[in-house]
């Protein structure tokens, strides 16, 4: 049965540890505040990734209450705020987060990498700094999959 996983902080370590406790199809839930990421989350199972949101009832939009600082290392080839190792048939999901970018230079493999080609396609709410990577989503080992503006 699937199990609701809340995370002690959205602090790199804290997130890492509530996914490595999780199994698959478990939610995986960030709290509300500001985290500095220096180094790569791997999501390595099927689960749900969801920060914390509220709703903007006069816009009817979602606004994340949880924002990820991306100040991962820039490394040749780039390295990505999170890195999904996936498995054949299984789904991964990651909603309601802000990225902000905090490093100088551009993240060339995006903010989100796969192991494998497959359909990115953002729904739910998700913001990303133009410093990602050519304003990129994801990113496979393949060319980019989605595409914000220019």
């Amino acid at each position: 049965m699937a199990a609701t996983i809340t995370a002690s902080s959205p602090s790199l370590h804290d997130v890492q540890a509530a996914i490595n406790s999780a199994t698959n199809d478990d939610t995986i839930i960030v709290p509300a505040g500001t985290a500095r990421w220096t180094s790569t989350l791997l999501i390595d199972k099927s689960v749900t990734l969801i920060g914390q949101t509220s709703t903007d009832p006069v816009a009817g939009t979602a606004v994340d209450k949880t924002i990820i600082q991306d100040d991962v290392a820039r490394v040749p080839g780039g390295a990505p705020i999170i890195k999904i190792i996936s498995l054949l048939g299984e789904t991964y999901r990651v909603s309601g987060l802000t990225f902000q970018g905090l490093a100088p230079t551009r993240n060339n493999n995006g903010a989100i990498k796969t192991d494998r080609k497959f359909s990115c396609r953002p729904t739910g709410s998700l913001s990303f700094p133009a410093n990602a990577g050519s304003g990129s989503l994801c990113r496979n080992h393949g060319p980019y999959l989605w595409r914000s503006g220019s």
